[in-house]
């Protein structure tokens, strides 16, 4: 009998899939121990009247810091499935039949990469996804204070019409949490668009 092993893409030993990774973890490229390592830390909380929850502990979670600043800052493309292969299973059936809408990042963070983090990191989910928002000045949140994010929301406008979110069952997604002034802004602006129901979903939030 052929043993299949793949090569884990965040540790590159090679290992063989156990029967919980087929199960729970499909279209997994991670060991399992590389996975254990990020810490399921759900929380929930409510911002501008809206439920949000998050996936990761930001601050207690060297591993997830890790992972989100490989792929924030050295640009590895491989990780970006990493946190939510985890949640596949869950993600899959709470937010079945909801438009997935994105929070902005800046152009130079974008090209900088290569790529768009935040449609890789869900591309695993088959729900529609709409880029709805916008930065109207190109600005990195990493470079500004705390005072300065918190007035994010000057700069975030709607990119779409209106009445392409009417009636819809909205996921707004992000990658970190710090201060929670872009999800704000971005919550306020969806709740103009008459969405049938909005939820916020980050993966690594600051306590």
């Amino acid at each position: 009998m052929l043993i299949k092993t793949k090569i884990c893409k965040r540790c590159f030993k090679n290992y063989i899939p156990s029967l919980i990774e087929e199960l729970f973890y499909d279209k997994s490229e991670f060991c399992l121990d590389c996975l254990n390592k990020l810490e399921n830390k759900i929380r929930y909380f409510k911002l501008c009247d809206c439920k949000c929850e998050s996936l990761y502990d930001y601050e207690n979670d060297y591993e997830s810091k890790t992972v989100i600043d490989l792929i924030k800052n050295k640009y590895d493309i491989e990780l970006t499935n990493m946190f939510i292969i985890k949640y596949l299973l869950y993600l899959k059936i709470k937010f079945y039949n909801y438009t997935i809408c994105f929070a902005p990042s800046s152009k130079s963070s974008f090209n900088k990469r290569g790529f768009d983090h935040l449609h890789e990191m869900f591309k695993l989910l088959n729900n529609k996804k709409i880029d709805c928002f916008i930065k109207t000045q190109d600005i990195e949140q990493k470079h500004l204070n705390k005072v300065e994010r918190l007035n994010i929301n000057k700069y975030i406008k709607l990119n779409i019409d209106k009445k392409e979110l009417k009636n819809k069952r909205i996921l707004l997604v992000d990658d970190v949490m710090t201060t929670g002034s872009t999800l704000k802004a971005c919550l306020e602006l969806l709740k103009t668009c008459e969405c049938k129901k909005i939820m916020g979903l980050v993966l690594l939030k600051h306590i």
